[in-house]
């Protein structure tokens, strides 16, 4: 998943691969400085230790001051923390509103936990991607693995959820691809 936009005062290139990293730089948008551990905590991350490297490639939108304590204090720069909230907040409004239609798509179907999950997802693939598809990253990872992996769901739930989507005619399927059908967004 690679999430990319141009700065325009400075044309810029932001670019985050990861959610990890999106929920960080989402973390430090109230212009505060913040710890590697809070970052770490509100990332969901193991350790503070991963937190730098991380960030490492962001160090033009971010800004480390390390201290006498021998720890780091990470911040945006002022000049991109109005720009960056204009990215996230785009980004919620699209997939509210994604989900909004797809509520009324789906109006007529009982859809469990692990549906919606994966509709979710789907949604979140395609936006964060700009891709109007997911396909099987390799011939050895299933679609349905790839997204189990990813939501933390099992395989075998996630291939049920995809063929009840499908029979459902709320996700169509072409070859190693997957796709909304075009009735959600219209």
């Amino acid at each position: 998943m690679v999430f990319e936009v141009k700065h325009f005062v400075n044309n810029t290139k932001v670019e985050f691969r990861s959610e990890t990293v999106l929920k960080m730089i989402e973390y430090m948008l109230d212009g505060k400085e913040h710890t590697a551990s809070e970052l770490a905590e509100y990332a969901g991350l193991s350790s503070s230790a991963e937190v730098y490297p991380r960030l490492l490639h962001h160090l033009h939108i971010v800004e480390v001051r390390r201290t006498k304590e021998r720890f780091n204090l990470y911040s945006l720069k002022k000049n991109y923390i109005n720009f960056l909230k204009n990215i996230v907040e785009k980004m919620r409004v699209g997939i509210v509103t994604s989900i909004k239609k797809l509520a009324r798509a789906l109006a007529g179907y009982k859809l469990d936990k692990i549906d919606l999950k994966v509709i979710q997802y789907i949604i979140n693939y395609m936006r964060l991607t700009k891709k109007k598809w997911i396909e099987a990253s390799s011939e050895e990872i299933t679609i349905s693995e790839m997204i189990a992996k990813a939501t933390g769901l099992r395989s075998q739930d996630v291939t049920q959820s995809l063929k009840t989507l499908i029979q459902i005619g709320l996700v169509g399927k072409y070859r190693r691809k997957i796709t909304l059908s075009p009735a959600v967004f219209h």
